[in-house]
């Protein structure tokens, strides 16, 4: 098998491939690997909804600290069950990872010459 022990780390995944390209190759690699791993980073919260990519305790989230590091949470240490839909929980806040994004508002000062 060419995929029997490999690990293939993959940054921005979805940088480069449609989603549904994604799927199918991280669908194809579970079926077709005995002891290989994917390790692969996302800003997409699309990947998150489809329960059968990753097993929950193999799902972590990262958070900016005030101090400019980065805070690395398993999904697992957070309160989710089974029948969540783990995209909308992380589009709500509730899972962390979502940015502070501020007002919308934006105020422009007019210097007059």
């Amino acid at each position: 098998l060419i995929f029997k022990n490999a690990c293939i780390p993959i940054d921005e995944i979805e940088s480069s491939l449609h989603l549904d390209l994604i799927i199918h190759f991280l669908i194809s690699f579970l079926k077709n690997s005995e002891r290989g791993q994917v390790l692969f980073t996302s800003q997409s919260t699309a990947l998150l909804s489809d329960k059968f990519l990753a097993r929950r305790d193999c799902i972590w989230i990262t958070d900016r600290k005030p101090d400019g590091s980065t805070a690395l949470t398993s999904l697992w240490d957070y309160p989710v069950r089974k029948e969540h839909a783990i995209d909308k929980l992380f589009r709500k806040g509730l899972i962390g990872g979502k940015p502070l994004l501020g007002s919308t508002d934006i105020e422009i000062e007019h210097k007059k010459a």
